[in-house]
C-alpha cells in the first residue's frame, strides 16, 4: 500500500466515501478548506492540513482580567499573520479561566469529539504492545488460578465421598439387603393369592349350580 497525492479524477469517489462516513467525520467545508488530499488507492482518502496547537499556556497568575485577554488576542492575531490560512487549535481544560478567554476570542469548543495525539509513533506502538502483553500475562495467570481452584473442589468432594464410603459400618449393608430381599419376597406371593380367590369363587359358583 502506498500513500500518494489525490488527483482531480478522484473527486467524485472521495466525496462519496466522505458522505458514507458521516457518522465518524465532520465533513465540514470550513474544516476541509485548505486541506491537501492524500490517498491509498482503493482503500482510504486522507485530508490533511497544518494546524497550530496552542497548549500549556503559562500566563502570569498575577495578571488577570482585561490585560490577559488583550495579550491573548494580540498573540492570536500575530500567529495568524505569521501562518496565514493555518488553523489554530486551543487545548485547555473546559472549567478554567483560559477556556473562557479562548471563547471570548472566538474559539469554539469541539463537542462530541475526542482528541488523539501522536508524538512518536514507533515508541507509542512499542508501549502499547508491551502493555497488551502484560495484560495478556495477567489474564493468563488469573485463568490458571481459576482453573486450579475449580479442579481442586471436585477432587476434594470425591475424596470425601470415598472416605465416607470406607467409614460406612458393615452392619448397615445387610439391613439394606434384607429390605431388598423383603421387597423381592413379597412379589411372588401376589400371583398365588389371586388364583386362590378365583378358585374359591369358582367352587362356590359350581356348588351353587349343582
Amino acid at each position: 500500500m502506498k500513500l500518494e497525492r489525490s488527483q482531480p479524477e478522484d473527486q467524485n469517489e472521495c466525496l462519496d466515501w466522505l458522505k458514507l462516513n458521516l457518522g465518524e467525520n465532520d465533513l465540514s467545508p470550513r474544516t476541509l478548506k485548505g486541506c491537501t488530499f492524500f490517498k491509498i488507492r482503493g482503500i482510504l482518502y486522507l485530508p490533511i492540513k497544518p494546524v497550530l496547537l496552542l497548549e500549556s499556556l503559562a500566563p502570569n497568575p498575577a495578571v488577570t482580567g482585561t490585560k490577559r485577554l488583550l495579550a491573548l488576542r494580540r498573540a492570536m492575531n500575530e500567529l495568524q499573520k505569521l501562518h496565514p490560512g493555518v488553523e489554530l487549535v486551543f487545548l485547555t481544560r473546559s472549567d478554567v479561566r483560559l477556556a473562557e478567554t479562548a471563547r471570548s476570542y472566538g474559539f469554539e469548543e469541539a463537542k462530541g469529539y475526542v482528541l488523539f495525539r501522536l508524538l512518536d509513533a514507533p515508541a507509542r506502538r512499542k508501549e502499547a504492545q508491551a502493555a497488551k502483553k502484560r495484560l495478556a500475562e495477567v489474564r493468563l495467570r488469573n485463568n490458571a488460578r481459576a482453573r486450579g481452584a475449580n479442579e481442586a473442589i471436585p477432587a476434594g468432594i470425591v475424596s470425601r465421598v470415598r472416605a465416607g464410603a470406607r467409614r460406612q459400618p458393615a452392619s448397615s449393608r445387610p439391613q439394606q439387603s434384607d429390605r431388598a430381599g423383603a421387597r423381592d419376597s413379597l412379589q411372588p406371593l401376589q400371583p398365588f393369592a389371586r388364583p386362590r380367590l378365583r378358585e374359591s369363587c369358582n367352587a362356590e359358583k359350581i356348588g351353587g349350580v349343582h
